[in-house]
This record gives structure tokens, C-alpha cells and sequence, in this order.
């Protein structure tokens, strides 16, 4: 018994029996065991026990070519030289879901302008990647953070294309922006593969437009005598521009 097309878990622990080689010598010899081709699995050459000694990872190998050998012993009084019989064998690493869907940027950088209409799509490079193949079909998500609790009413995550182990998608915004109202949103992205998951950072920051007027500061009134000369300073008038990202000098005017 050779162990030829032997399949195991790359979660198989370390110090596992996987398998007992098997053999024997026509002249009833003590025989031994040898094995060759991988650091991860070890022969005890008494009695063919094949041990785990080294982590086994699906992604790095998802197969292990070897070389077992059987051997009978030397004998001494003969000067004959021991027996050896080698057979290539192949044992099959089997893939488990122990790997998270990774984004490929931790955090992405968005700059919108506030006079974007809802339904466009702010940002077309969302991308994931599972490296294992087994698990569920990888889901992306919008998750709130304490401080914008209502992010995720703003944008929707929208599928452009998905592999079996990847995912490509895009930021679609929801909800008119509002520079006034709040400069900058951040959320959080999610993606799972039913079992295990990964999160990206998603800062937006909004631009200003000129789409507000400007504004009087304060109220005006005062009281000016009769007989005060001509170019008496009666008051000052006070007014910004309602766009703060990029304001636009303020002209004054009077008006009857």
C-alpha cells in the first residue's frame, strides 16, 4: 500500500496520522520506509506511519508529489547491498474556506461634487478576491459607522462583474449630497463568504458648487440724527457667501 491519491484537509493538524504504508520482503527481511518530495509530511520508517509535521495551506500546494520507498536490510555477512523500491505517489491537498475575501485597497479616497444626481455611480473600482474555492458566492455591503449613522442611505453598492472567487463593483449614490450639511461621509465596507469576512474604509468627501446665495449676517438698524453731516457712518452691513467651500466675493448694492 503505497498511499497513491491520497486525499486530505489542508486544516489537518500537525502531528496527524494520515496513513500507514504497507509492505513486506519474499525473504521475510526487516523492512523500511522511506518518503521523499515534501517537508510537511514525515515516515516513520519502522512502522510506516506518514505524519503532518509541517501546516499544509491549499493555496501554496494543492498537491504533493512524492517519492515512498520500501527497503529491506544490508546483509553484512554478504556484502549485499539492501533492496530499494521507489514509486511516485500523489496525495491531494482539499481546500478549505479559512481565508477571508480581501479587498484590494484598505481604505478608498472619494471626492464628489455636491451637484451630482442621485443614481450616479461615485466610484467604479470596488474589488474583492477570495482565494478559497469553497464557500458561498462573496456578498458586499454598506455598514454604518457611530459617527454617520445614516451613511448608508446615501449609497448602494452595485455589481459590475463576480467570479467565483472575486468581485467587482461600484459606489452608487442614493441621496442628493449636501456640502453645507456635511462635508465629509464615511463608511464602512463588508464583504463575506457566508462564513468569514473582511472590511474596507470608505471616506467621501464632497466639493462645493455654487448653488447657494449669499447671506446678510445679524439684523440692521440705526438711528442717525438730522443734522449729522454729510458721509456720517451710519452702519456696516455684514454678508458671506453661501457656498463655504469655495466663496465668492460679496458685492453690496442698495436697492431704493
Amino acid at each position: 500500500m503505497d498511499m497513491n491519491n491520497l486525499a486530505i484537509s489542508e486544516k489537518t493538524p500537525v502531528g496527524s496520522l494520515i496513513y500507514t504504508l504497507e509492505g513486506s520482503d519474499p525473504e521475510n527481511d526487516t523492512i523500511h520506509f522511506h518518503l521523499e518530495g515534501s517537508d510537511s509530511l514525515e515516515v516513520n520508517p519502522d512502522t510506516g506511519d506518514v505524519t503532518v509535521v509541517k501546516p499544509l495551506d491549499y493555496e501554496t500546494n494543492d498537491t504533493l508529489n512524492l517519492i515512498v520507498s520500501i527497503e529491506d536490510e544490508a546483509n553484512t555477512q554478504t556484502g549485499e547491498k539492501p533492496n530499494i523500491v521507489s514509486v511516485p505517489v500523489t496525495v491531494i491537498i482539499l481546500d478549505e474556506n479559512d481565508n477571508a475575501p480581501k479587498f484590494e485597497n484598505e481604505t478608498y479616497e472619494i471626492l464628489v461634487s455636491e451637484d451630482i444626481s442621485p443614481g450616479s455611480a461615485i466610484f467604479s473600482d470596488v474589488k474583492v478576491i477570495d482565494k478559497d474555492s469553497l464557500g458561498e458566492n462573496l456578498r458586499i455591503s454598506c455598514m454604518n459607522l457611530p459617527e454617520y449613522p445614516s451613511a448608508c442611505d446615501y449609497f448602494d453598492i452595485k455589481t459590475l462583474s463576480r467570479g467565483l472567487h472575486s468581485f467587482h463593483g461600484a459606489i452608487v449614490l442614493l441621496e442628493k449630497l449636501r456640502y453645507g450639511e456635511q462635508p465629509v461621509i464615511q463608511f464602512m465596507l463588508n464583504a463575506t463568504d457566508g462564513e468569514l469576512s473582511s472590511t474596507a474604509r470608505v471616506n467621501v468627501n464632497v466639493s462645493d458648487v455654487q448653488d447657494t446665495p449669499p447671506h446678510f449676517k445679524g439684523t440692521f438698524s440705526a438711528e442717525v440724527k438730522e443734522n449729522a453731516p454729510i458721509n456720517t457712518l451710519v452702519m456696516t452691513i455684514a454678508a458671506q457667501d453661501g457656498d463655504r467651500g469655495v466663496p465668492r466675493k460679496v458685492v453690496y448694492e442698495m436697492v431704493n
